[in-house]
C-alpha cells in the first residue's frame, strides 16, 4: 500500500497530511508526535510517497519520531543546504520505505502549472515567529491537502516510474526497502 504524505513545518507548529487511498482515509496530524508514532507504527512496512520525500520529509517525519524539533530539521536542510540524514544518526531508529514522486527536479507548483491546475500557495509565512492561530491552520491545512492531491496526480501521471522500480524490485527479489535506494539513484542522474 501507497501513503502520500506532506509535512508542513514552523517555528512552533507542524502539520502532517497523509492521503492512504487504497483504505479511502485522509490523516491529518498537527503537532501530535504520538499520533504520528502510531500511524508510523501501523504502516511502517508499506510505502510512503512524497515529492521530494528523498530529500526533506523522510527527515521532518523521522525527526518528529525521534523528538526534535522539525523546525530545526527543516532550516538544516533548506537554510544551512545540509542534506537531513547528516542531521542525527537516531534517524536509522525510524526506517521509512519512501518513493519519491519528483519529476526532474521540477517543483510542484511548477507541474501544477503544466498540468493546466491552479497553483495554491500558502498565505501563512513559514517564518512566521507565533503559534499559529486557528484561521492560520485552516489555511495551512487547505494548502498541504491541495499539495497532497496534486502529488496523487503526479504520481499517477508518472505511475510507468514507479512499476520500474518495483519491477526492478521484483525482478532481483530485493526487499521494498531498496525502494528508497532505487530513488536515490535514479534522482541523482
Amino acid at each position: 500500500m501507497i501513503h502520500f504524505i506532506d509535512f508542513e513545518v514552523f517555528k512552533y507548529n507542524w502539520l502532517a497530511i497523509i492521503a492512504d487511498p487504497s483504505r479511502e482515509k485522509i490523516s491529518v496530524i498537527w503537532d501530535d508526535p504520538d499520533r504520528l508514532l502510531e500511524y508510523y507504527n501501523d504502516f511502517k512496512n508499506e510505502i510512503f510517497c512524497g515529492y521530494n520525500i528523498a530529500h526533506y520529509d523522510q527527515y521532518i517525519f523521522q525527526s518528529i519520531l525521534c523528538g526534535f524539533n522539525p523546525k530545526e530539521v527543516n532550516d538544516f536542510i533548506i537554510v544551512d543546504d545540509k542534506p537531513g540524514y547528516r542531521f542525527s544518526p537516531l534517524f536509522r531508529k525510524f526506517p521509512l520505505i519512501v518513493y519519491d514522486a519528483m519529476v526532474k527536479q521540477r517543483g510542484l507548483k511548477q507541474l501544477e502549472g503544466f498540468m493546466g491546475h491552479k497553483i495554491k500557495e500558502s498565505g501563512v509565512s513559514f517564518d512566521i515567529d507565533r503559534p499559529l492561530t486557528e484561521d492560520e491552520k485552516k489555511e495551512v491545512e487547505a494548502y498541504c491537502l491541495h499539495d497532497v492531491d496534486q502529488l496523487m496526480e503526479v504520481f499517477m501521471e508518472t505511475k510507468d516510474d514507479f512499476d520500474a522500480h518495483m519491477m526492478l524490485i521484483k525482478t532481483f527479489e530485493l526487499p521494498l526497502s531498496y525502494s528508497s535506494l532505487i530513488c536515490l539513484l535514479s534522482s541523482s542522474g
